[in-house]
């Protein structure tokens, strides 16, 4: 998957920059070169970063129809957001619930998903469960490269960039946070589906095979948490997140009836030996 869409994206810049098609011809190598050190199964998890990123050069290339091409297709999320929903939750909530408290938690909550997407793998990698960081690495890749696909086929801009509806409550340090992260690397057209949904579900529903039962549980509640701050920090319409947490969980349904590492069975509790035995 890693070497296919890199020769996807070789071929997709090979007509705008010859450098960045020679650099993705690079990438395919990297399987390869990297198959006998430390970084064979974690390599995958470090390229979610790129594809996100890299997204914000290529759309306009892709789709020069500017403003007007841009506007149109989030005309029809909108309308698809409005027919699910009945309303928009982007332009309602926070101007329903304009609560300095409650600001700061889902700001709080939407960055979360950073110390997530870092914190769980360097968790697997530091307790040395390789087949965890292997599998983990693999289910992010994919659901990356998915929500990768649907941009390039139809990128959507989302209420980010639009004029605050309620700029009192877009203070604290996690809305600083927050803004100096899409300040350094926001990729406009990345909206739909949510990266931030999908991949916090996805690390959800790693977190829920992989570790006990308490902490799983609390992962999938702060997954669940993350894509309602999407759409309550305007930082997504409804029907991203919705649309994420659904790539999610059906791209890794498909994943647990795939051949992958068996999950550790629980370990039996030891019963306490007699006395002098």
């Amino acid at each position: 998957m890693f070497i296919a869409y890199n020769l996807l994206l070789a071929l997709l810049w090979a007509p705008h920059n010859l450098v960045f098609a020679a650099a993705h011809l690079a990438a395919i190598a990297l399987p390869t070169l990297l198959a006998s050190t430390p970084f064979a199964d974690a390599y995958p998890a470090f390229a979610v970063i790129g594809i996100w990123t890299e997204m914000g050069a290529i759309l306009p290339l892709l789709h020069p129809d500017g403003a007007a091409g841009a506007a149109a297709r989030d005309a029809a999320a909108l309308r698809v957001d409005a027919l699910v929903f009945g309303i928009h939750w982007h332009t309602r909530w926070m101007a329903l619930m304009p609560w300095g408290w409650l600001s700061t938690v889902m700001y709080a909550v939407y960055c979360s998903y950073y110390a997530l997407l870092i914190g769980l793998p360097l968790s697997f990698w530091l307790l040395r469960h390789r087949e965890a960081v292997a599998e983990l690495a693999f289910r992010l890749l994919l659901v990356y490269v998915a929500c990768a696909v649907c941009y390039l086929i139809f990128p959507v801009i989302g209420p980010a960039p639009l004029p605050p509806i309620a700029d009192a409550v877009r203070h604290g340090a996690f809305f600083e946070t927050s803004a100096a992260i899409q300040r350094a690397g926001d990729s406009l057209g990345t909206s739909l589906p949510s990266t931030h949904a999908a991949g916090s579900m996805t690390l959800a529903l790693a977190a829920w095979r992989w570790l006990p039962r308490p902490v799983g549980l609390a992962t999938v509640g702060l997954a669940v948490a993350i894509a309602f701050a999407t759409v309550y920090t305007q930082n997504h319409y409804a029907i991203d997140a919705v649309a994420g947490v659904l790539l999610a969980v059906c791209l890794q349904t498909i994943v647990s009836r795939l051949p992958l590492a068996p999950a550790p069975a629980p370990t039996p509790r030891r019963r306490a030996l007699p006395a002098g035995a």
